[in-house]
């Protein structure tokens, strides 16, 4: 929509010069009409009216005409300015000055006036009015511009509670699982306990009933002894081990699997339990830092959209009362024009209903300002979200914590089992241990600098005065490496980094450690044409790693057409970290397509 605007205040200013130039004359044929048209029935044009003015209202036309001049001042402004529309007041102050000259001027008039307008004439008063109709329209467009920045700082502000949530929520989804998970698992865990239990159980009962063994008889080497020794018949031991030996190896069998699988259980969950502490040290640290985070970005964005609606509101104010003012404008004119209607006064569109005389007219012009509607002028505002509070109550104890494992842990254990030991969180205070003696450190090898006159690169940190985050263009645009910036915003073009309206405004690239530097060279932003101009003046300003200032260059003026490439050739080579654009000690919106530094030719 911006962009929009744009062109067509380029357009409209083109048309509003020439506009005023026509109400110059507009007041000096009007203070020249009381006197001459009665003696001028064929009617003069402006030009030959102005010619036609008396000594004795000279100073008159030449007090008109320094008004005229202010007013195409105002004019060109009101074209140009922001949204919010700062300088409306002045606006103001001028349009109610057009509105006073207007009246006094053609008081006293009669309703023939407009019979004494030539063709040209009438044709010259017709497009002045056309514009003014015209401007109209600027201000409803600036008042679409406004709702949308406010609209926009509201959802920015309502987004802090959601980011704030969103960042931890899958992190808490994940913990629930984690927590019921192992609490299946020692459930599990139990049951087999029991079952292991259970096999036992029925294995020593069955050793406790089987009886001691009998004797076992003496074996002798011969075969008639070894043919009764291994007949069960004969040998009562040997007949005992084969009547419990199947039961009890079954119930053996039983047991030992029982066991393995108790043990395989108790294995998997203390894995899970594991998984399960190291989630709740996850969610607690991200939990702390997201209230942190979400408290900060409420405070920020909160600022902002305060800020954002005082500067509307007032804009507001002052587009309704200008709204009546021009409106009022259009009014005296249609009287002038004999178009004015008692029906559409107030809408300022031509009518057909007469009226007893000009000064009738321009009294119901005056009459009528109070009742223009401008509700079109409206701007909504939503209403703040209610704080929240973002509460780690619950989640600042840690795995290992006596009350942790009293209200998190046992709890989820059975009876029958027993937690492994815990495992504390990353993020908790070790204790404090002794410094080993460090090894002698070698020195370090020179390393090269960058070749004489080379490019020190780009996609650097670049950092802001104002502005620049979803402004018309993000910061990392001035070391991006693009400097092919075609059309405002638009970052797959190169875009650019683009800071508020303010004084002494900065865009600064940080460029990670110190470099020689010879030269440092800029692409001024907005090849469309609009604002090249507004960087001039501009100044360089050099700062080492610990931001202490080391060089600067003031008073340089940036290419304002092109791509804007202004290279700045330092007469001294400065030693630097951070190379800052500034504006010159002036007041105005900061954007710059590209920022670059080369090492000394």
């Amino acid at each position: 929509l911006k962009l929009f605007l744009a062109g067509e205040i380029t357009r409209v200013i083109n048309r509003v010069r020439p506009m005023f130039a026509h109400v110059a004359l507009l007041f000096t044929w009007a203070a020249a009409a009381r006197a001459s048209c009665p003696t001028n029935a064929l009617g003069l044009s402006m030009v030959q009216t102005r010619k036609a003015v008396s000594k004795t209202s000279l100073r008159e036309g030449v007090d008109l005409f320094s008004e005229a001049g202010r007013l195409i001042v105002a004019a060109t402004r009101m074209a140009t300015d922001a949204p919010s529309g700062e300088n409306m007041s002045q606006q103001l102050e001028e349009a109610n000055a057009m509105v006073s000259v207007i009246r006094d001027v053609a008081h006293g008039t009669d309703a023939n006036i407009s019979s004494h307008l030539d063709v040209a004439s009438r044709g010259e008063l017709t497009k002045v009015f056309a514009i003014l109709e015209e401007s109209l329209t600027n201000l409803w467009n600036s008042t679409a511009a406004d709702q949308a920045k406010v609209d926009v700082d509201a959802e920015e502000l309502s987004q802090c509670e959601l980011t704030q949530k969103s960042s931890v929520a899958g992190k808490l989804t994940a913990l629930n699982l984690a927590k019921e998970t192992h609490k299946a698992c020692r459930n599990t865990e139990s049951t087999k306990a029991v079952e292991t239990k259970a096999a036992k159980d029925k294995l020593e009962e069955l050793v406790t009933s089987i009886p001691a063994p009998p004797a076992c008889p003496q074996y002798k080497q011969d075969l008639s002894s070894a043919t009764t020794f291994f007949d069960s018949q004969y040998n009562s031991m040997k007949k005992w081990y084969e009547d419990y030996t199947p039961a009890f190896q079954a119930k053996h069998v039983t047991y030992t699997a029982a066991t393995q699988a108790s043990q395989n259980q108790q294995a998997q969950c203390d894995t899970l339990q594991t998984l399960w502490e190291q989630a709740y040290c996850s969610y607690a640290g991200d939990l702390k830092t997201a209230c942190a985070v979400g408290n900060s970005c409420r405070q920020r964005r909160l600022a902002a959209y305060r800020s954002t609606v005082s500067l509307v509101k007032k804009g507001e104010q002052n587009r309704k009362a200008l709204f009546k003012s021009t409106r009022t404008v259009i009014c005296h004119l249609q009287v002038v024009l004999g178009t004015h209607s008692n029906k559409d006064a107030t809408k300022g569109h031509n009518g057909t209903h007469s009226i007893k005389n000009a000064t009738e007219g321009h009294n119901q012009c005056v009459d009528l300002t109070a009742n223009h509607n401008v509700s079109s002028l409206n701007i909504n505002y939503p209403a703040e979200p209610q704080l929240r509070s973002c509460s780690t109550r619950g989640f600042t104890r840690a795995p290992c914590d006596a009350n942790w494992i009293r209200d998190e842990l046992t709890p989820l254990l059975p009876s029958n089992v027993k937690a492994r030991n815990c495992s504390r969180c990353t993020w908790e205070t070790p204790a404090p241990t002794a410094s080993p003696t460090p090894a002698p450190t070698p020195a370090p090898t020179p390393v090269p600098g960058p070749a004489p006159g080379s490019d020190l690169g780009y996609n650097y940190p670049v950092t802001c005065s104002s502005g620049c985050k979803r402004f018309y263009g993000d910061d990392f645009m001035a070391s991006n490496g693009v400097i092919d910036e075609t059309y405002g915003r638009k970052s797959q073009s190169g875009g650019l980094a683009h800071t508020n309206s303010g004084r002494n405004e900065w865009v600064e690239v940080d460029f990670k450690k110190e470099f020689l530097m010879g030269k440092v060279t800029i692409w001024n932003g907005w090849q469309w044409g609009c604002c090249m101009s507004r960087i001039n003046p501009f100044r360089l300003v050099f700062f080492d790693t610990t931001h202490n200032e080391v060089s600067r260059v003031s008073r340089l003026q940036a290419k304002t057409t092109g791509d804007g490439e202004t290279p700045v050739l330092l007469t001294t080579p400065v030693k630097a970290r951070y190379v800052r654009v500034q504006l010159d000690e002036h007041s105005s919106y900061l954007h710059i397509a590209e920022l670059r530094a080369y090492a000394p030719a």
